[in-house]
């Protein structure tokens, strides 16, 4: 801290050094060189080497206050080429901007929020204009990323409203956490997503859905540790960079208001059977094997009726706890449907034993997703503001779930005098719900009891219907109306009972002064905040299945707060050196504060049934409490070296002090280098064929630290027990000596134009190595611990990654069509770990199946028990099942994709528009639980393929004992009853294809009103279709989800949500 203190000082002192100078009035219009377009409106007019600037008005013109001394002004627009003015003493400067038909003067934003010229940066960086994220919205901004950015891979959580989603940037580079940065205006962001787990929880979503694509002026997506050195050690997984609209100089008010709405229905949901209904031992092949004469002793089945085996073996209903005939069952190994047969059921006795194809379906509703914008903007060359209202309302698919989100943007910027120019960025957001729904393997996911236990013969709509009535037992007990009371709940009681709900209020956003020193030398200060809190509550009403009647039902609570400060300070330096060189670049300090603190209360029971208060807590209440606090200090430089505007060098330097380490450790440096060379300027290549070549590369390293309170041993307090309060010794030798993992980057990679830039390639490799892994390893019981952090391990992460456009066409008529193709292809290998460990466990499902990380191997292994196979492959059959594994676990499959991609067109006809993208993932194997159980419990649609219910299954493979393909047949209910204890039945290949995106949108000719300057209607959708599965996937699972946005949850399915289809509209008008 006192470090920081000393360069806070120093820059401080430097900036009263300098003389104030007299301030001169630069005007003028800007206007197009093209016939017919005129002046252009939104110019950024700035001085060169600063911040102070403004843009044209309506008409074009600017009115520009500068410091007396002033040597030159930029002149920006996107699609024109960038010019520079000189002043030499005047005060009137005209300008006809070209247009950029070779795109060599875009720009984008940088590290520390620094716009520059993407062809000066070695680097990749890719940029997304708000236009385009906002064109097909979604209500987490996450996913409207899909498929834009090469080497991105986004995963949802699940379909449920307000879900958490996954980016990630060049595949994997840590044990630990791989997501990138994220950064508003210049200042970090949390991005933490919470609640869901494998085996319940509530997924409350990830912080940067707290963004609205409609305040966003763009996003950059720097990739890798090359891009973004300069943010330490949280950006060693890339940065995605915000930059939000801003307000403008122009007369009067400007006032847009934007309304997107959607309907969302399940996209699809996995194949089941509708032949065979609840039950066990039902099947016409157990029949016909049991009622011929000589098949069992003394032939008691013998001239049975298939009705009479059905009501007597299979199913018959007394009251879903087992007091019947297999009620007690949840599993789909019953009777035969649609052929007659009439049996007590859960609605009444002798009912007709029909089949509801549509039972799971049914339950899901049409969810409405609205979001309306409006925004006012103004201002002079002196201030300058925007503000903004979203209101968002979202229900989900899943009945009576929702989201309501109420965001509040404003920015202004205000030039004080001549020297001095201050911004202001402010956020607010309040989020709440009603209900979210519950995932994981959880009684309170509706997904775990209709999706994967459902008897095929349930009708829905007596349960929806009756959802909220009692029963009651001949003994006098009571219990709600369900289908199946052993294990479920019906599904309506559950999402109208058992809620979880949410209130959520977060501010962030920063406040931003700058000093211009001289013409090409200016102090900046920056103070950022991002806060929260946030209030969670779930209830569980007495007589659900896990808190039966005499317990009172249950809740729990707890409140969060969160607060992470980031300030800079740093001298900001542009020059010329002559006429061929050009120098820029920054030296400055950061610093880093983060608290959080979490109370927690619970209830198992409850005096008075279902009021969830603290005063009505029957016993002794469980409690929680946390508090979180850490510190990181910074210094950081860089230096621009331009040559001739063909050659370029960027060199950064940080150092990086972290309160979570050793003090002896807690000081870390690293530094990064990158080159870039436009070769066709050079070498003067004729621009009308090859019109622009520049070759890249660069080079990094970046540490990064630990979370707080892991050096030491401290105690966990535990539910009081006979008034005592419990604690516990941790399970984890906390580390003697830690040290920051580092990550060495190396990238090169290669821009191309051609024709006039109609053709483009970008292509970049990439190898980043990550050491010193901070681990948890497992130890010996007998040292009364469990794991021990340490510092080992390594993993290479290498990478290809493509992007390629092409006109191809473009009319003088005004008809235009581009394509945009991105494919990227990563691998990660783990090099070693520690001494004497030869496996790390990143996550375990159900027994024996893991996920780990092994030396020499690919990362993401899945590792279970397998089937036995001859040198050929083919698996090996004993008395017709398959024989399985035995000893050590081996390799089922691996998460890891082989390669994303995506293809986008746009068209456009004078006032049409119509743009669609689809995109897929290539390989990655999922473990499916909705497979594994639904083909064990009999509901899919595989567990009848073939007629194998009344013929037996006949297994594809060798015979053991006869080494010729197997012949014989088994029941099915038998044959997949064997799953169980095997991991590779489970195990599918996540390829898919889907039509992401599609808009179709009209420009309404509106001149002859005054007051409307533009309007657009657009017909939009998203996730319309899946165009491909792998063959493997037959129980039809959505391949982007996983219970979670963990490094390995996108590895495990466990009754996903299903995925939504959304179509609808979208309205936008310009005041």
């Amino acid at each position: 801290m006192k470090k920081l203190t000393l360069v806070f000082t120093l820059f401080v002192l430097s900036g009263l050094s300098v003389l104030f100078a007299q301030a001169v009035v630069i005007s003028g219009t800007v206007t197009s060189s093209v016939e017919g377009e005129g002046p252009i409106p939104g110019v950024q007019v700035v001085v060169k080497g600063t911040t102070i600037g403004t843009t044209t008005d309506m008409n074009g013109n600017y009115s520009l206050s500068v410091p007396e001394g002033t040597e030159t002004l930029v002149f920006h627009f996107v699609g024109m080429k960038t010019v520079e003015e000189d002043i030499e003493g005047r005060t009137t400067i005209n300008v006809v901007m070209e247009p950029d038909v070779l795109g060599i003067d875009e720009v984008v934003v940088t590290a520390l929020g620094i716009t520059r010229e993407k062809k000066a940066l070695g680097y990749a960086v890719t940029d997304v204009s708000g236009e385009e994220l906002a064109r097909v919205k979604d209500a987490n901004i996450v996913n409207t990323l899909q498929g834009k950015v090469a080497g991105v891979q986004i995963t949802n959580a699940s379909g449920a409203v307000g879900a958490s989603s996954r980016l990630l940037i060049r595949g994997i580079n840590s044990f630990g956490d791989n997501q990138p940065l994220w950064v508003v205006d210049g200042t970090p962001i949390s991005n933490r997503a919470s609640g869901a787990g494998q085996w319940s929880g509530v997924d409350y979503g990830n912080d940067a859905m707290d963004i609205d694509p409609e305040n966003i002026e763009s996003i950059s997506v720097l990739k890798g540790a090359n891009a973004a050195a300069l943010y330490g050690s949280r950006a060693r997984n890339g940065v995605v960079m915000i930059t939000t609209k801003k307000g403008r100089a122009r007369e009067g008010l400007g006032v847009v208001f934007s309304s997107h709405t959607t309907f969302d229905n399940v996209m699809f949901l996995p194949a089941y059977q509708n032949e065979y209904g609840q039950g066990v031992n039902g099947s016409e092949y157990l029949y016909n094997y049991y009622t011929t004469p000589g098949n069992v002793a003394g032939d008691p089945y013998v001239g049975w009726t298939y009705q009479e085996w059905a009501e007597n073996i299979g199913f018959s209903y007394v009251d879903g706890l087992g007091g019947g005939v297999n009620d007690g069952v949840d599993e789909s190994w019953g009777p035969r449907l649609d052929i007659g047969l009439r049996l007590d059921q859960f609605h009444g006795e002798d009912q007709p034993w029909v089949s509801q194809p549509d039972n799971v379906k049914d339950f899901f509703v049409t969810g409405v997703n609205s979001s309306n914008n409006l925004a006012i903007t103004g201002g002079n060359e002196k201030i300058k503001g925007r503000l903004s209202y979203t209101n968002l309302y979202q229900t989900g698919t899943i009945p009576n779930t929702d989201q309501k989100r109420n965001t509040i943007n404003a920015t202004t910027i205000i030039n004080v005098g001549d020297r001095i120019t201050t911004e202001v960025n402010f956020n607010y957001v309040n989020t709440s719900n009603d209900n979210l729904p519950g995932q994981g393997y959880d009684v309170q996911n509706v997904m775990q009891s209709i999706g994967g236990w459902f008897g095929r013969q349930v009708d829905i709509k007596l349960l929806e219907e009756h959802w909220d009535e009692w029963v009651t037992k001949p003994d006098g007990s009571r219990y709600p109306y369900n289908w199946n009371s052993n294990y479920h709940n019906n599904p309506y009681w559950t999402v109208y009972k058992n809620t979880a709900s949410r209130e959520r209020n977060r501010v962030f956003g920063n406040a931003v002064v700058t000093y211009r020193l001289n013409d090409w030398l200016d102090l900046m200060g920056r103070y950022g905040l991002d806060y929260y809190n946030e209030f969670r509550k779930s209830v569980t009403y007495e007589g659900s299945n896990d808190k039966p009647v005499g317990t009172g039902g249950s809740f729990s609570q707890n409140e969060r707060n969160r607060r992470e400060i980031n300030a800079d300070i740093f001298l900001n330096f542009n020059r010329d050196i002559g006429t061929d060189f050009e120098m820029s670049g920054n030296i400055g300090g950061h610093y880093r504060r983060y608290d959080y603190n979490y109370m927690y209360m619970a209830a198992a029971e409850l005096t008075v049934p279902n009021f969830f208060d603290e005063s009505n807590v029957k016993g002794t209440p469980g409690t929680d409490m946390y508090e979180s606090h850490f510190e990181t200090n910074s210094v950081f430089g860089a230096l621009n070296l331009g040559f001739r505007d063909y050659l370029f060098l960027d060199l950064t330097f940080r150092n990086d002090w972290s309160s979570t380490l050793p003090k002896d450790n807690w000081s870390y440096p690293y530094p990064s280098a990158s080159l870039g060379w436009i070769f066709t300027e050079t070498f003067g290549i004729d621009q009308s064929i090859f019109s622009y070549g520049k070759l890249r590369a660069s080079y990094a390293k970046v540490g990064s630290d630990t979370d707080p309170y892991r050096l030491a041993a401290t105690y966990d307090s535990y539910t009081a027990f006979a008034g005592q309060t419990q604690f516990s010794y941790p399970g984890t030798i906390p580390p003697a000596n830690l040290k920051p993992e580092m990550s060495t980057s190396m990238e090169f990679g290669g821009e191309f134009k051609f024709f006039m830039n109609r053709l483009g390639l970008d292509f970049a490799y990439y190898n980043t190595v990550t050491n010193n892994q901070i681990m948890s390893v497992e130890v010996s019981r007998s040292t009364g611990f469990n794991y021990m952090l340490i510092n080992a391990g390594e993993i290479e992460t290498s990478g290809v990654e493509l992007l390629f456009y092409a006109d191809i066409l473009k009319s003088r008529q005004g008809l235009n069509w581009t394509t945009t193709i991105n494919w990227s292809k990563s691998k990660t290998m783990v090099n070693e770990l520690a001494e004497g460990v030869e496996t790390y466990t990143l996550n375990r499902s159900w027994s024996p199946t893991t996920i780990e990380a092994r030396p020499g191997e690919p990362f993401g292994q899945i590792y279970g028990v397998g089937y036995e196979r001859d040198e050929n492959g083919n698996k090996l059959v004993q008395n017709g099942y398959y024989v399985k594994t035995s000893g050590a676990p081996v390799v089922c499959g691996n998460i890891m994709p082989d390669w994303v991609g995506s293809i986008r067109n746009d068209f456009r006809y004078r006032g049409l528009n119509l743009s669609f993208l689809i995109d897929a993932k290539w390989g990655g194997d999922i473990y499916s639980v909705t497979k594994w159980f639904g083909d064990y419990a009999g509901v899919t649609q595989t567990t009848v393929e073939g007629g194998i219910r009344e013929n037996g299954i006949i297994a594809e493979g060798i015979d053991v004992d006869t080494g010729e393909p197997n012949e014989v047949a088994v029941a099915p209910q038998s044959f997949f009853s064997r799953y169980w204890g095997a991991t590779e039945p489970a195990v599918i290949d996540g390829t898919y294809v889907k039509f992401r995106e599609l808009s179709i949108g009209y420009d309404i000719p509106v001149q002859n009103l005054g007051f409307l300057r533009n309007l657009n209607v657009s017909l939009v959708g998203r996730n319309l279709a899946i165009l491909y599965l792998d063959e493997s996937n037959d129980t039809r699972i959505d391949p982007e989800t996983g219970y979670g946005t963990g490094t390995t949850a996108v590895g495990i399915e466990q009754y996903q949500i299903p995925p939504v289809r959304s179509l609808g509209f979208k309205i936008r008008a310009e005041f």
